[in-house]
């Protein structure tokens, strides 16, 4: 495991190296640069948007797809301190959570 963290480090110094070493006298292609920098471009703006993206408050609760009456509800987030997790399938409001035949969990044993 460690010689392959090592060897993952190691390999952009070892490109380069041979790189300089096949060429040089020539350095980097005008191509090349630019493919470098709308790369680094493209990474730093995804980067942004994933930080600025919307996202569930802490302690959002996740409720997942589910299947009713035939048709499939998708799933959503619930605000931290709602019931509405309860209500849409969630955990019970005893906060025990059912079993297959909708008995809490010590009826089951």
């Amino acid at each position: 495991m460690r010689l392959a963290e090592i060897a993952l480090f190691a390999a952009p110094f070892a490109v380069f190296l041979l790189w300089r070493l096949l060429s040089p006298t020539g350095g980097p292609s005008r191509l090349l640069i630019l493919c470098v920098t709308l790369g680094v471009a493209a990474m730093a703006g995804t980067l942004f948007f994933l930080r600025v993206e919307d996202t569930a408050p802490p302690g959002s609760d996740y409720i997942p797809a589910r299947q009713v009456d035939g048709r499939i509800v998708p799933g959503h987030l619930v605000p931290p301190g709602s019931d509405n997790a309860r209500e849409a399938g969630g955990m019970p409001a005893n906060g025990q959570a059912k079993g297959p035949a909708g008995a809490p969990d010590e009826a089951r044993r």
